[in-house]
């Protein structure tokens, strides 16, 4: 590759977005190659020869749906996968597992953890390390704070059985809580959040604006995976989850959202990073005007709250009007157990 498109830094992304996708509707054309390394079309052209010549693991296909599209994708080099296991890496790993209470991640990361150490010969199956003492010890040292959070129990079964719909994007038929009868909808993906596992779904992948929706994966009954096959068109779940502040995407969101940071709280709120699509301006008086384009404003109300009032939502009208419901139900309910209490 000649030197002046060179960047290291983009050119390890690249390969990495290269190699994350599983469906080839997912895989990189050319115009994500342009993005990823801030070149014109002529030098991606340029990449993408290059590294087909250079990984035979390296594939160039044609697009499903419009085959004027090229897609790409490679399987992860070696060279990316050389980085040791060092022994923080596994009490980070061990500190993160304690305090996630979504059980489908944390008997994930126990599994890992277990994988990890054995892979190390830290362990107590068959021969134990000498060293296996002095990283107990050090795990002793590093924990992390459990915050109020939900605990999540999902049976693996139906997880295992939503993951092989949505990978061979199969049609389901789902019984699903407070519902008369079953319906089918087309599973698009997983989201682990803070209460509960969301199975993200649409109705009808056949319309140009079909809208996902978001169901409790706990209240889900019973799942039947139909032969009828689904087209992803151009979802993409990161894409998605990113558009809400928590989970919840409503009808008419995503939205234009201001908040108004108070002086007293600018220094605090620089340290966040609320949203991914946020802006910051700094006020002459000393706070802060905070910017984004989100849904989940229910989420978000209950979110301005930790901030006793220091962060006041200003748009759109129904964040402030959320904010306010939730402040008169918590005052009318102190009030009705003050009265009751006399």
């Amino acid at each position: 590759m000649r030197d002046d498109y060179k960047k290291f830094n983009g050119f390890l992304v690249l390969i990495r977005k290269l190699c994350e996708p599983v469906l080839r509707s997912q895989w990189l054309t050319y115009q994500d190659v342009q993005d990823i390394l801030n070149c014109n079309r002529r030098t991606a052209e340029r990449v993408v020869k290059k590294l087909s010549n250079t990984y035979p693991e390296f594939k160039i296909e044609r697009d499903l749906e419009n085959y004027k599209i090229k897609r790409f994708h490679m399987k992860m080099p070696k060279w990316l996968m050389l980085k040791p296991i060092e022994d923080f890496d596994i009490i980070a790993l061990s500190a993160a597992k304690k305090h996630i209470k979504n059980q489908t991640l944390t008997n994930a990361l126990r599994d890992l953890e277990e994988k990890l150490l054995y892979k190390q010969n830290k362990t107590k199956i068959g021969n134990t390390a000498p060293e296996s003492d002095d990283l107990e010890s050090k795990m002793v040292f590093i924990d992390t704070i459990a915050g109020p959070e939900a605990e999540i129990k999902v049976e693996k079964k139906i997880t295992e059985t939503l993951l092989k719909a949505i990978v061979n994007c199969n049609h389901i038929e789902i019984e699903y809580a407070n519902f008369p009868k079953p319906f089918t909808v087309c599973p698009l993906g997983i989201l682990c959040g803070n209460t509960n596992n969301y199975l993200v779904a649409a109705a009808n992948m056949y319309i140009e604006h079909y809208k996902p929706k978001t169901y409790v994966i706990d209240k889900i009954k019973n799942i039947k995976i139909k032969q009828e096959k689904f087209k992803r068109k151009n979802f993409d779940l990161h894409k998605f989850s990113e558009k809400s502040f928590g989970v919840f995407h409503s009808e008419h969101g995503p939205y234009n959202v201001k908040w108004l940071v108070l002086p007293e709280s600018a220094d605090e709120a620089k340290r966040y990073h609320f949203h991914k699509t946020q802006k910051i301006k700094p006020n002459s008086d000393g706070s802060l005007t905070i910017t984004m384009r989100s849904d989940g404003l229910r989420e978000m109300a209950m979110f301005l709250f930790r901030w006793s009032g220091t962060i006041i939502p200003i748009a759109p009208t129904e964040l402030v009007v959320e904010y306010k419901r939730l402040i008169n139900a918590a005052q009318e309910s102190l009030n009705k157990y003050l009265k009751e209490k006399q």
